[in-house]
């Protein structure tokens, strides 16, 4: 049976305007009903090593924003959701000073299949080309002296899948619950699914494969 598709789009800054976004939750909750605000607290990005290469010879980091100190993330079922949300956040950030990435990223498994989507289509977004096809993300949560630490997660990942980690992010919500993501970029759909349902010695709450679609960059005025 055919999985619903979901999409999920993340706006990521590097300032800490709390007006901006205080009106892109509410506007965004008007259009999806379903969005999550994070603080960005860490970011490491995992040197490889030769007996654990990364997934990718180049990590393509192009696409991170300097600094950023913040995601709001909405979810859409179907890219024409997808692309009224995008817009929406291009309208709201264009009379602000403020300087943003927006990342379009859909949920993949074997059931589910890849789109063709394009930053083209959306006027006053420029396109970032050095972006990874697809991601594989696992996902630890708690307080932050619960959950895993970072040599702990490295030495899973190298040992359970041969490879090393690009990058671990630490974000916390409103309530102060602590995410710790760990990111392999990858080359193509095939190896993202690869990994999807492969174990790792320290358990995460969740494994995702994703299609990174698109992703833009505004700049400030």
């Amino acid at each position: 049976m055919m999985q619903n598709e979901l999409y999920e789009i993340h706006v990521t800054g590097n300032g800490r305007p709390d007006e901006v976004k205080a009106l892109l939750k509410t506007t965004l909750l008007s259009l999806s009903g379903k969005v999550s605000g994070k603080e960005i607290i860490n970011i490491y990005d995992i040197p490889a090593s030769p007996e654990y290469p990364h997934t990718m010879d180049t990590p393509p980091t192009g696409h991170d924003i300097l600094h950023p100190k913040w995601m709001i993330t909405a979810r859409a079922n179907s890219a024409k959701e997808s692309f009224d949300i995008i817009n929406r956040i291009r309208e709201i950030i264009s009379h602000y000073s403020l300087e943003v990435n927006i990342e379009l990223e859909k949920n993949i498994s074997a059931d589910v299949k890849d789109d063709q989507i394009s930053v083209s289509e959306y006027q006053g977004i420029e396109s970032i080309a050095d972006v990874p096809a697809y991601e594989n993300h696992f996902v630890w949560k708690g307080k932050l002296t619960e959950i895993p630490s970072y040599n702990d997660i490295i030495s899973s990942v190298r040992q359970s899948l041969n490879v090393s980690p690009h990058q671990l992010i630490d974000f916390i919500n409103e309530s102060g619950v602590v995410s710790r993501v760990a990111t392999l970029y990858q080359p193509t759909r095939k190896t993202t699914l690869h990994y999807l349902v492969q174990n790792l010695a320290l358990s995460p709450i969740k494994i995702i494969a994703e299609q990174v679609c698109f992703v833009g960059h505004i700049s400030k005025r």
